[in-house]
């Protein structure tokens, strides 16, 4: 379990780095950054969902009637010291991925405050919030030049900006469901320890 621990951690902080990517870069690396990104957060997924599981049977066996109070006891002691390991994980993860969406916005704001030179901030927000930003961006640069490439390049851009914070908030909810499951697992290991000891 420990080794699954290092590895997220390793983990993440690659995802904060290929995102970091992701922004800047051109339409030539932009799809080998996402696919490292997401092949990064599928490992460690897959290393949440195993840790999960070797915690559920932790947790079994920290509660097992057949063995002494003193071993409970340890074993409680040695799973609530892994899950809140593990709590600080799943923690992390979700830090670096809403900071990520707020770089996404951020950079539709600037977006929007550059083909609209006259919108207020606010507007800007309100409009880097709405789901087709990138087509009024596209539209008003086609209306405004007539360049049909930069209005797509734009639109793709946009776009990209939006399908990310989508996949962040769908990856954050998933983040918060793990996350208070493993407090569940935390409260209810110290609640018998309590009774142990």
């Amino acid at each position: 379990m420990h080794t699954h621990l290092s590895a997220i951690s390793n983990n993440i902080e690659c995802i904060g780095k290929l995102h970091g990517e992701a922004i800047y870069a051109d339409r030539a690396k932009r799809p080998r950054i996402l696919q490292a990104r997401e092949q990064y957060a599928a490992d460690t997924q897959a290393m949440f969902n195993t840790i999960l599981a070797d915690l559920q049977v932790l947790e079994l066996a920290a509660n097992d009637e057949a063995i002494a109070k003193c071993d409970r006891a340890m074993r409680g002691g040695r799973f609530i010291a892994l899950a809140r390991e593990f709590s600080a994980q799943i923690n992390a993860f979700r830090k670096m991925e809403d900071e990520q969406a707020v770089r996404n916005h951020d950079r539709l704001v600037r977006l929007y405050l550059v083909i609209c030179p006259e919108a207020s901030d606010d507007d800007a927000q309100r409009a880097a919030s709405r789901g087709n930003v990138g087509q009024e961006l596209a539209e008003r640069i086609e209306q405004q030049t007539g360049q049909i490439n930069d209005a797509q390049k734009l639109l793709q851009d946009a776009v990209d900006r939006q399908n990310d914070i989508a996949s962040i908030t769908y990856a954050a909810g998933e983040l918060t469901r793990l996350h208070n499951q493993v407090l569940e697992m935390i409260g209810r290991q110290q609640a018998r320890l309590d009774i142990i000891t």
